[in-house]
């Protein structure tokens, strides 16, 4: 009677878990897939003279665009050659 008592105890608990994890899973796909869609948006909607901010931080403006790179004046004359995938968010001016 125990042994079936804790058999039972412990179905539902694997039961409960593997629930918890597909449901992560779904919701953490959808929210990937939605930020996949934004970032390649962003990607195509690229111009020269934006205000851009990408992944480490730094901000500055399109000087130019190439196929996979962007040359990105940050002032005082300095421009950088990044990956336009390293381009995370586009500011207003």
């Amino acid at each position: 009677m125990k042994i079936e008592l804790i058999l039972n105890s412990a179905i539902a608990l694997l039961i409960l878990v593997l629930l918890t994890i597909t449901l992560y899973s779904l919701v953490s796909m959808k929210r990937l897939k939605a930020r996949q869609k934004e970032i390649a948006a962003l990607h195509k909607n690229l111009a020269i003279g934006q205000r851009i901010m990408f992944s480490g931080g730094l901000i500055g403006f399109v000087a130019s665009i190439q196929k996979d790179f962007v040359f990105v004046d940050i002032g005082g004359g300095v421009k950088l050659e990044i990956s336009r995938y390293a381009i995370t968010e586009i500011l207003p001016n």
